[in-house]
């Protein structure tokens, strides 16, 4: 038993004009969290793997920012 043939409506794609494509361009990461050194993303991939290293960097500063405020401290109870 073959099976039925759907309807389809006709549309007249002619009239749309002035369509940009909808791919974005490619962006060169130098990320070595995720991309490893050089990869091509998306842009928005691209400013994801920034913000992410920002965090990371800013967490590192604050860690090592406390410790070495520690040593200060012990250094000035200890005398």
């Amino acid at each position: 038993m073959t099976r039925p043939k759907k309807t389809r409506i006709n549309k007249d794609h002619s009239k749309v004009t002035n369509i940009d494509p909808r791919t974005r361009g490619l962006v060169e990461c130098t990320c070595l969290l995720h991309c490893n050194g050089s990869k091509f993303v998306d842009p928005r991939t691209f400013e994801k793997h920034q913000k992410k290293i920002k965090q990371l960097e800013l967490f590192q500063t604050v860690a090592s920012g406390s410790q070495g405020r520690e040593r200060v401290i012990g250094s000035a109870v200890k005398n």
